[in-house]
C-alpha cells in the first residue's frame, strides 16, 4: 500500500530542504507511516527535515536539549 503520494512528495520536500547540510550520497527513506485522520502533508515535510537535521549532527554526543532545539526549530 505504502505512503499516499500527497505525502511522499511533503517528505521529498521536506528533506531536500534540509539536504545541503548533508553532502554528498545517497539518502534511502524505506518506511513510513499514516493515519486516515489527520495525517498532514506539513507534518511529513517538517518531519523530514528534522530527521535530515538529526541525521546531520553528531548522534554519538548530542545532548537531549540539541535535540530538542532541532525539533522545535521545525515546528
Amino acid at each position: 500500500m505504502g505512503l499516499p503520494s500527497e505525502y511522499c512528495h511533503s517528505v521529498l520536500s521536506g528533506a531536500l530542504s534540509a539536504a545541503e547540510i548533508l553532502g554528498s550520497g545517497l539518502l534511502h527513506i524505506n518506511c513510513a507511516a499514516h493515519g486516515e485522520v489527520c495525517s498532514s502533508p506539513r507534518i511529513f515535510n517538517q518531519l523530514a527535515s528534522t530527521v535530515v537535521k538529526l541525521l546531520a549532527s553528531n548522534i554519538q554526543s548530542v545532548l537531549d536539549s540539541e535535540i530538542t532545539a532541532i525539533v522545535e526549530a521545525n515546528f
